[in-house]
């Protein structure tokens, strides 16, 4: 028997991908782009040269949750790329809503009882080379932003990452005082988890990268609020 017509015979299939299946998720993108530029007016602030580079390949980026803007913010940083994010099951509420928010990338969660299946789905959209982002406080942050701007991050990001071989981005987004407020959004430099973990991967080191995600966004923080202090000095 010939070896290699052996091996190519147990390498597992790959999946067939709809060649439409980012229609409605470019039709949403390009239709809405410039009403919300026009309303956002974005600024992205990059913590160093290194953070500038695109995106390419598979990601994790993870950020603070300050408002309902905030999937729109980070696709400002993505623009290139066709993103998938996390979503709450709250947001599938209805017929119209659940096809909506499959159909523009959303991956559906169950804060309360996270299962497998949404694990897996993330895991293959980092494994089929594409972006994912995540929302790790868990959900919107309501809280007074001058005292906890930050709640805990949750390790499902990390370990996501880990399972799908992705580096983690950190992105900082900036709390409106006002619905019109420009949307100034601050951009980390990409971090391996599984080298930060130190080759050894376990809850410990999971809990300590992720607590180490968390205090990059108060970094971020400091580099927005630099840059508004430079802003108004002017």
């Amino acid at each position: 028997m010939n070896p290699e017509k052996t091996a190519k015979q147990n390498r597992p299939k790959k999946k067939r991908r709809n060649p439409f299946r980012y229609f409605v998720y470019d039709f949403v993108k390009f239709t809405g782009a410039l009403p919300v530029l026009v309303w956002l007016r974005p600024k992205i602030i990059y913590e160093s040269k290194a953070a500038k580079k695109l995106i390419k390949g598979a990601a994790v980026v993870v950020s603070n949750h300050v408002g309902f803007t905030d999937p729109i913010g980070v696709s400002f940083v993505l623009w290139y790329r066709h993103t998938h994010m996390i979503a709450a099951e709250r947001l599938y509420n209805t017929k119209l809503s659940s096809w909506f928010f499959s159909h523009i990338n959303c991956i559906r969660v169950d804060r309360q009882n996270f299962n497998m299946e949404t694990f897996r789905a993330a895991v293959d959209v980092l494994e089929d080379g594409k972006p994912l982002v995540i929302f790790p406080e868990g959900g919107v942050n309501r809280e007074d932003h001058n005292v906890t701007p930050i709640k805990a991050f949750k390790s499902g990001a990390v370990m996501m990452a880990l399972k799908g071989h992705a580096p983690i981005i950190n992105v900082y987004l900036t709390p409106p005082e006002h619905w019109y407020d420009r949307f100034v959004i601050v951009v980390g430099e990409s971090v391996d988890p599984a080298e930060l973990c130190g080759g050894a991967v376990s809850l410990t080191a999971v809990d300590k990268v992720t607590e180490g995600l968390r205090e990059k966004e108060f970094k971020l923080r400091e580099i927005y609020q630099q840059w508004r202090m430079r802003k108004s000095s002017k």
